[in-house]
């Protein structure tokens, strides 16, 4: 070839490969990509299940049930085994189920005298089982220590269904009860809403029932604030989405000591109560588009072991509105 078009070639040639130098040296130079978290699968057969002849048939189980440190079951069913009554009870009976599937049936003490019982909550520590029950419409209402519509009680016994004891709650009558828990000490703990405010309120219950103090859980201040006008609207629309988003609180017994997942109004933390009245707050960590569902009862000290799923676009609008 004559000398230009050697030139020409070794001029083209450079102009190729230069880009590409360049290129590689821009792609050596990148940092590299954070790792993806990887959610372990299991799998769980429920094909071999057979049913427990111990437990009776119902149409109608309380939701969700409640698992024990002690890797029981408990489970409210809402069909009384004797046949001479109706086929689905307004109250439920309380079972426990154990690995080895050994059913037993808990009794519970019930309040008298009201027209409608039922269960808002059911708490499995320890030692102590706790169901919350929710009496109202009063029989006697001249019975001065029966003055509201409505009145919660704490139905009490240990682990065997035992020792029962009644405690009514002597709460303020705007104190909305939702969920209850209970300490090995025996005091309590209680979360609702102020219907006063519309705001959660989480307190320290004594023993006798009565308000020992309020928490700082999700507000500046602990005690109620102001009173919000009762009958607008926008209240009664607020006041109904609070207990909408406060009825997914779960807690589970951790050592001596309470854990509670609220995922209503905080996605992406789990509390600890301890007897005392402190408290703590644990953000989580998630895996991208997680929030927390629940926390379940476990009796390793170093171990909490929490629900969580996935966020949806639907969801999120939803809690958000």
């Amino acid at each position: 070839l004559p000398i230009w078009d050697l030139a020409m070639l070794t001029y083209l040639s450079r102009l190729t490969v230069w880009p590409q130098l360049v290129l590689a040296v821009c792609a050596f130079a990148q940092e590299p990509a954070t790792p993806r978290t990887t959610l372990p699968v299991r799998t769980i057969d429920l094909t071999a299940n057979s049913p427990l002849p111990a437990l009776p048939t119902a149409d109608a189980i309380g939701y969700p049930l409640t698992c024990s440190s002690e890797d029981r079951i408990f489970l409210g069913v809402y069909a009384p085994d004797q046949e001479d009554k109706p086929p689905l009870s307004s109250f439920p009976d309380l079972y426990r189920v154990s690995p080895q599937r050994e059913v037993k049936r808990i009794s519970r003490p019930l309040p008298a005298a009201y027209k409608h019982l039922d269960n808002p909550s059911f708490f499995a520590g320890e030692h102590t089982l706790v169901s919350l029950i929710r009496a109202s419409k009063p029989i006697d209402k001249t019975n001065p220590q029966s003055p509201s519509e409505t009145d919660f009680f704490l139905a009490v016994t240990d682990a065997d269904g035992d020792h029962p004891e009644l405690i009514p709650l002597r709460l303020p009558a705007s104190f909305g009860v939702l969920k209850a828990a209970a300490f090995e000490s025996g005091q309590f703990l209680v979360i609702g809403t102020d219907r006063k405010t519309s705001q959660p309120v989480v307190a320290l219950i004594d023993h006798n029932g009565e308000l020992k103090k309020y928490l700082d859980v999700f507000q500046e201040s602990s005690e109620p604030g102001p009173a919000k006008e009762p009958d607008s609207a926008d209240e009664k629309a607020r006041r109904r989405m609070l207990l909408y988003l406060l009825g997914a609180t779960e807690f589970a017994p951790w050592g001596t000591d309470i854990v509670m997942a609220a995922p209503g109004v905080d996605k992406s933390s789990v509390y600890r109560f301890r007897a005392s009245g402190v408290v703590d707050r644990f953000p989580l960590k998630l895996p991208e588009r997680e929030q927390v569902e629940g926390i379940l009862g476990s009796g390793g000290m170093d171990t909490w072991v929490i629900r969580t799923r996935s966020r949806s676009e639907e969801h999120t609008s939803e809690l958000q509105s």
